[in-house]
């Protein structure tokens, strides 16, 4: 526990309450903070704890605040008590010496011997009244000094700095009566010299010298008692300037003037605040503290107290010395100290109690001392490292560090969750685990264990590692995002092993907490009525402290659906006779292919199973060799019964054009108006009535493949007409 001031300073004689709640157990102590602030208490149950003020030091306020504490053995268990200054109102009353006629116009200023709260020492108070009074309101209590800065016309003030004691038995109020003497009437005027430290004590044998700036003349005087006075002066400007400091002083070198006016009956007074003299900032205050084999020791902790107060009014010091054994108070004031070792580490015995040190601003300014190191048996510290179920782990890396040499070792656990680090000086070690085991958390927080002389030659620290653990989210939804409930997965860990079966709630999800990171696979084993399952089997990797998401999708069963047929039957659309050969694409009324190709075979049909019932569209590819193709499309609409649907195509064969020219057989000239008409191979007049035209020409489209006879009625007149008809023949190429 660790007492001090609003500036830090370590307050002794505080009296700390420590006591157990919230326990069956009763423990309660009280101590006292010693010279350096602070009080120790070992062996302290682990607990929560409240801390109190049972009393206070002088000049400081009790405290009724309450602290809460937790003792535990991860972490250093410290108590910081800061205590407020004691406060007082101080009232002056200044009146005449004679006649107690109350005086205005007059003025003070304070210098406490210990700062407020906020480091402020000096006060400057505002004028009487009317009724001779000024009150200046929460200085700290204890002893202050006081001088008089303004007065009434016509009095003097008081000539020397005053003391008084603020708050004095508890009084809110301290009241200073001040008597002011009329001023003599004379024509020799006086300056008085005050000479004071940064905190208003008076300082002796400092030298000043006056000048009379208008003669030249010169007289030298040395304060007592903090001051000194020039006497029997005539009006004139006057110089004061300090010629000569007091030991352990800083010269103000800064001169001061004064004017005496003539037939002005008044006090003169100037004052001159000394700073102490400092040690130069290559002569700092050093002191080194060796062992045997001339080693610096740290964590010495030096008291220094000195002969005069610094500019800040403190005496005592605390120092503990760095891992080259060396304290250093720069900027220290000149002057003696003591040299007092309030603690040595562990492992160390002093060979001293205390020395003397006079520091000057450039002298050496050193003090060498000696603390022997005490030879300690070694000893090992073994780290067990497990999980929360008390299983050993292997594989995790710790680092060792002592914190009073900074030397640092790595040691691992084996098999067995063990790891030993042997022949170590006894003395306070970190331990911080810096690789975790494959599949567990990392314990970051350091650990502190001290190997002593005293405890067994081997100390077990035991380190548990959380797993790292992360979160699973499944979500089956339908392909527009309506949530399935009902739906059982299957969860299986990276080695196959079945981790559990598990049902989506009204979401549609399933949340699995405090699964071990690697990798999973997830797996519709079971659809609710009205959905497909979803075979797919989905890998999801968990991380630490992670929530994973795996997107399962299904669709509603579609409902049972008689599938239909249809016989595609090809023929001659005049013989009737089955053709073979044709191709044909069944497609969708949206142009989605359904059976890409369908070949009729030789007996010019094909059977095509297993449609849905709805519309098709069937359309020719190829048709059969010597037939046009069919240029429309068929639509054909399969129903929902057992009936076999026939489509039957009629093709008409490719048909042919056959040209007959009639000219002269002399001349080779066209020959107009000759009659013809077609016949068939049996002499069934086809077409009748054909004429040659201009050109003598006979044109004769739309043929189907066969042989005709094309037979002339009538020549051209003034020609004999054929005797013999004519034959040809229309091909299907």
């Amino acid at each position: 526990m660790n007492a001090s001031n609003a500036q830090g300073k370590a307050l002794a004689g505080v009296q700390l309450k420590l006591k157990l709640m919230g326990s069956k157990e009763s423990y309660e102590r009280t101590v006292t903070t010693t010279a350096t602030g602070k009080a120790t208490l070992a062996a302290v149950p682990v607990g929560d704890y409240q801390v109190t003020q049972e009393s206070t030091v002088m000049g400081y306020q009790p405290a009724t605040a309450v602290q809460s504490l937790t003792i535990s053995n991860d972490h250093q268990n410290t108590v910081d008590w800061q205590l407020q200054r004691m406060v007082a109102d101080v009232t002056f009353r200044v009146r005449d010496a004679a006649t107690h006629q109350p005086l205005a116009k007059a003025a003070f200023t304070l210098t406490t011997a210990t700062p407020a709260d906020n480091g402020q020492t000096v006060f400057v108070s505002q004028k009487t009244n009317q009724d001779g009074e000024v009150t200046i309101k929460q200085l700290p209590t204890g002893k202050i000094t006081y001088e008089q800065m303004a007065n009434a016309a016509g009095y003097e003030p008081l000539a020397a700095i005053q003391t008084a004691i603020v708050g004095a038995d508890g009084a809110q109020n301290t009241e200073v009566t001040v008597d002011n003497q009329r001023l003599k009437v004379t024509e020799k005027q006086q300056i008085i010299v005050h000479k004071t430290n940064q905190q208003g004590q008076g300082l002796d044998d400092a030298a000043f010298k006056l000048t009379n700036l208008a003669t030249g003349q010169t007289q030298t005087q040395k304060t007592v008692s903090g001051q000194l006075h020039f006497t029997e002066l005539n009006p004139g400007r006057y110089e004061i300037q300090e010629t000569k400091a007091p030991t352990g002083y800083q010269l103000d070198q800064t001169p001061q003037f004064v004017t005496i006016k003539v037939h002005e009956k008044r006090l003169y007074q100037v004052r001159f605040a000394d700073k102490r003299e400092v040690t130069a900032p290559i002569s700092p205050l050093r002191i080194q503290i060796l062992d045997n084999h001339l080693q610096g020791v740290a964590g010495v902790l030096l008291r220094l107290t000195a002969d005069q107060p610094d500019d800040q009014g403190q005496t005592v010091w605390e120092l503990t010395t760095d891992r080259f054994g060396q304290a250093i108070l720069p900027n220290a004031s000149t002057g003696h100290y003591r040299v007092e070792v309030l603690q040595v580490p562990t492992g160390y015995q002093l060979s001293f109690d205390q020395s003397q040190l006079d520091v000057s601003r450039y002298g050496e300014n050193q003090l060498q001392l000696q603390a022997n190191r005490i030879e300690m048996p070694l000893q090992t510290l073994t780290i067990n490292k497990t999980n929360l179920k008390g299983q050993p782990l292997s594989g995790a890396v710790f680092k060792v560090e002592s914190l009073k040499t900074g030397q640092m070792t790595k040691v691992e656990t084996d098999q067995t969750g063990r790891a030993e680090l042997r022949d170590q000086k006894p003395g306070r070690y970190r331990v911080t685990e810096v690789e975790a085991p494959l599949g567990y958390r990392l314990a970051t927080e350091p650990r502190i264990v001290a190997l002593s002389e005293k405890s067994p030659r081997a100390t077990q620290l035991t380190v548990t590692d959380e797993a790292q653990m992360g979160q699973l989210l499944i979500k089956h939804t339908t392909k527009k995002g309506a949530p399935i409930a009902k739906a059982y997965f299957e969860v299986k860990d990276q080695s196959g092993r079945e981790v559990g079966y598990y049902q989506t709630d009204s979401q549609g999800q399933i949340k699995l907490t405090q699964l071990a990171v690697g990798q999973y696979t997830v797996q519709e084993i079971k659809a609710p009525t009205g959905y497909e399952i979803n075979p797919a089997v989905t890998k999801v990797a968990i991380t630490d402290r992670k929530t994973a998401t795996v997107a399962i999708k299904a669709e509603q069963q579609a409902p049972d659906v008689k599938l239909g047929s249809f016989v595609l039957i090809d023929r001659d659309q005049k013989t009737q006779l089955a053709i073979a050969s044709a191709t044909y694409r069944l497609e969708t009324l949206a142009g989605q292919a359904v059976r890409p190709e369908i070949v009729v075979g030789a007996t010019g049909q094909v059977v095509v199973n297993d449609l849905t019932p709805g519309q098709y569209r069937l359309v020719q590819l190829t048709a059969a060799p010597s037939y046009q193709k069919q240029t429309n499309d068929q639509i054909i609409e399969i129903k929902q019964d057992a009936q076999l649907k026939q489509v039957t195509i009629e093709s008409h064969q490719s048909q042919g054009t056959v040209i007959v020219n009639q000219v002269d057989g002399n001349t080779n000239q066209a020959l107009v108006g000759a009659k013809y008409e077609l016949q068939n191979q049996s002499g069934k007049v086809l077409v009748e009535n054909l004429k040659s035209d201009e050109h003598g020409q006979v044109r004769i489209t739309h043929l189907d493949p066969d042989t005709y006879r094309l037979v002339q009625v009538s020549a051209t007149k003034g020609y004999d007409p054929l005797k013999k008809p004519i034959v040809f023949t229309i091909t299907n190429r």
